[in-house]
């Protein structure tokens, strides 16, 4: 069995089978066009789905901040214009100077958006949904050297480090998140040049699919003594 994270490692573990954690992998690394600015750039890419994602957080966080006179932005790219709308109680996006929903967008326009950005932003509801899964745009934003703010659910504390690969939210409320901005807002450029370059080395180190080859080489290998032991006189070969 191939998991996405620790919590259905364990499951299937517990049920006999041979285990390797493997997280959404990518070969596509380098730097973004990031560029320092005085307005805090925030992203938020995806699909938040009825479960997943809450965006609605991100959006009324990014309000507050924007309402105490914070120069901040937040570009969000997946929903249509009108959803993001909904969730902030409005009708529609024009006239917010601190948001830009540009509805659904070719992934290379995407990851243009997400390398520019200062970080992405992602909080989840801690429930067992959330820590099963593994979110691709954790990913996919290291990928960029974009750091992310996120709250800690699935395995996202083993490359979220706070201060260093990006900022970890207490929760997933608005009152945790808006606090977590704020130390965003205080950063200077040279801390969001080291978070970047930590970024980077990191998912060479942790999403790169070579980074698994042994893990699978050594699953395949425990798969076929398990079935071995079952029947003995079959035949099994492993090319890797």
């Amino acid at each position: 069995m191939i998991a996405i994270s620790r919590y259905l490692a364990d499951y299937y573990r517990g049920r006999g089978l041979p285990v390797a954690i493997v997280p959404p992998t990518t070969s596509a690394i380098a730097a973004g066009d990031w560029q320092p600015d005085a307005t805090l750039r925030l992203c938020y890419a995806g699909s938040p789905g009825s479960h997943k994602d809450d965006l609605g957080t991100v959006l009324q966080a990014v309000a507050r901040l924007a309402d105490e006179g914070a120069a901040v932005r937040l570009d969000v790219a997946g929903p249509e214009p009108a959803h993001v709308a909904a969730l902030l109680g409005l009708d529609a996006c024009a006239g917010i100077p601190w948001l830009h929903a540009h509805g659904m967008l070719p992934q290379a326009a995407v990851g243009q958006l997400v390398g520019k950005a200062d970080f992405t932003v992602l909080v989840r509801e801690d429930r067992r949904q959330s820590n099963a899964g593994f979110p691709t745009k954790f990913v996919e934003s290291f990928a960029a050297g974009t750091p992310v703010i996120a709250n800690l659910t699935s395995d996202l504390g083993q490359h979220l480090r706070d201060g260093e690969t990006g900022l970890a939210c207490a929760s997933n409320d608005v009152d945790s998140l808006a606090a977590t901005l704020r130390r965003a807002l205080a950063l200077d450029v040279d801390a969001k040049r080291r978070m970047r370059a930590a970024c980077l080395a990191h998912a060479e180190a942790a999403f790169h699919p070579r980074a698994y080859s042994a893990a699978l080489r050594d699953l395949a290998c425990a798969g076929i003594d398990v079935r071995k032991r079952r029947d003995p006189a079959a035949p099994y070969h492993v090319r890797l």
